[in-house]
């Protein structure tokens, strides 16, 4: 039985290989094997040896599945990308040959190298750069011949074409290719009598107020010679391009170039540094801009206030007032400055300077506010010294309307926070005190064209607390909101206001 058996086998073997063959005698390219998804009538590896696939093993078999004599392949599309040590786009001028031919012949997988590449996701096989790159000149589609091109190729712009493939696999050779374009600019030799001025230091500086300027002065070269001997002058313009000073030849250092005392912030100066060699004569300038001192507090404006009397009979004065819409600017008194000081440490030092309040005229005429915005502003401004930042207070002038229907209805006083509200105590920051300002809203409850929804804060009875310098208090302030709607109506609600 065990004989019969290995004969059947035999057989069926030997059965095999003759339909196989009568079939491939036939057409072997029409064969529809359900193993061949590649429709090449056998397995494994690559080979034109179609004699070869059908042969007969020492066991019965064909060479269909034997995979010892057809081995596998790798069919998988390859990476290529451009390494970043030289991008995208790369400009070399007609001198750099040595970087051109390292463009155009590949040197290897390695960091200095114009391109990485790998197996690709599930490949085994590593690819192989095709060597040199394809070089086309823009609006030339024919490479042209790298071998022939000694030094770098004419000036112009050209694109470089990376390729790289894998051994034959399936009738198949598995590629993949990048480019980068690549300008080449023609050289263009120095100019050996001209002076060249190297800044030092930056282009675009800057200095804060208070502080003293320093210049970094420049560098200039003649051919292969630095020296200061070719510098003629350094002059210094202010705004509006005015000359301000100038430091002529023989210039030995840069410590005659001053800015003035008097800085301000905002204000800029151009220091322009100006060199000549046989006639042949160069420029070059630098911008200084000011800017504010954030060591430096600013510069603190306290406003001559008006009379007011609470509900309760209080009087007081505070900066802000009232005008009846369509009043005329005679109506309105203006009450000036009482004082302008700076912070330094826990004192008070007076500034002895002259200010005037912006607008000076046509006040109340003119175009009105909109709803619920602040009628007119009476604004002073000082502007940055030294050791002081710049300072700017604003007394609002509100407009209400003259005709209303009796009674009108007072506006409502928001408070933000609790209704006890705690601060700190001190200036804090910029050495301004408190922000009560922001500690509370009005809302108008007469709909008018002129005033809407919003309402004006009018004022704040402090009762002893400085919002400057607010300082502890047992017990704390009992301070009163006044609130400005519709006709002048007002409304008064008061607050404690804790000093910690």
């Amino acid at each position: 039985m065990k004989r019969t058996k290995t004969n059947s086998i035999i057989v069926s073997a030997a059965s095999l290989l003759a339909a196989v063959v009568m079939f491939v005698c036939d057409n072997p390219k029409d064969f529809n094997n359900p193993l061949d998804k590649d429709g090449s009538n056998y397995l494994f590896g690559a080979t034109d040896d179609e004699a070869g696939k059908l042969e007969v093993g020492p066991n019965g078999e064909a060479n269909l599945f034997d995979t010892s004599k057809y081995e596998l392949c790798d069919g998988v599309r390859p990476d290529i990308n451009l390494t970043k040590n030289y991008g995208p786009s790369v400009t070399i001028n007609t001198l750099e040959s040595d970087i051109f031919k390292k463009l155009v012949i590949i040197g290897g997988n390695v960091p200095d190298s114009v391109i990485t590449y790998g197996p690709g996701k599930g490949g085994t096989a590593m690819p192989i750069p095709q060597q040199p790159a394809v070089l086309i000149k823009d609006g030339d589609d024919t490479p042209m011949n790298v071998n022939l091109i000694t030094t770098t190729p004419a000036p112009g712009g050209y694109t470089i074409k990376y390729e790289v493939k894998k051994p034959r696999c399936n009738k198949t050779e598995p590629s993949a290719t990048v480019t980068r374009s690549l300008i080449v600019e023609q050289y263009v030799a120095p100019d050996t009598g001209t002076p060249v001025i190297v800044l030092s230091g930056q282009e675009n500086a800057q200095i804060k107020v208070g502080d003293n300027y320093r210049d970094e002065g420049v560098r200039v070269t003649v051919g292969n010679t630095t020296s200061l001997t070719y510098l003629d002058s350094i002059v210094v313009r202010g705004p509006n391009n005015a000359r301000l000073s100038a430091v002529t030849r023989p210039i030995d250092d840069f410590t005659g170039v001053k800015l003035p005392n008097d800085l301000v912030a905002g204000a800029k100066y151009t220091i322009t540094y100006y060199a000549s060699y046989n006639g042949r004569t160069a420029n070059k300038a630098r911008t200084v801009e000011v800017t504010a001192n954030t060591s430096s507090k600013s510069a603190v404006i306290v406003l001559n206030g008006y009379n007011y009397k609470l509900k309760n009979g209080t009087s007081f004065t505070y900066p802000d007032t009232m005008l009846y819409y369509g009043d005329r600017d005679n109506n309105y008194v203006e009450k000036g400055v009482e004082r302008v000081y700076r912070i330094n440490g826990d004192n008070e030092e007076p500034l002895n300077v002259s200010i005037t309040p912006e607008p000076q005229q046509n006040f109340i005429t003119g175009v009105q506010s909109g709803s619920g915005g602040v009628g007119r502003k009476v604004t002073y401004k000082v502007p940055a010294g030294s050791g002081y930042n710049a300072g700017e207070a604003s007394r609002n002038v509100f407009l209400v309307e003259k005709g209303c229907e009796d009674p009108p209805t007072p506006p409502t006083i928001t408070f933000v926070g609790d209704e006890t509200l705690k601060i700190s105590a001190g200036r804090g920051l910029e050495g301004k005190g408190w922000d009560y300002a922001g500690s509370w809203s009005v809302r108008n409850n007469e709909d008018t064209d002129f005033l809407g929804p919003t309402g004006y804060k009018y004022l704040i009875h402090f009762n002893g607390l400085n919002p400057y310098n607010p300082q502890p208090k047992t017990g704390g302030y009992k301070i009163t909101y006044v609130g400005l709607g519709k006709c002048g109506t007002t409304a008064e609600k008061e607050r404690t206001v804790i000093v910690e």
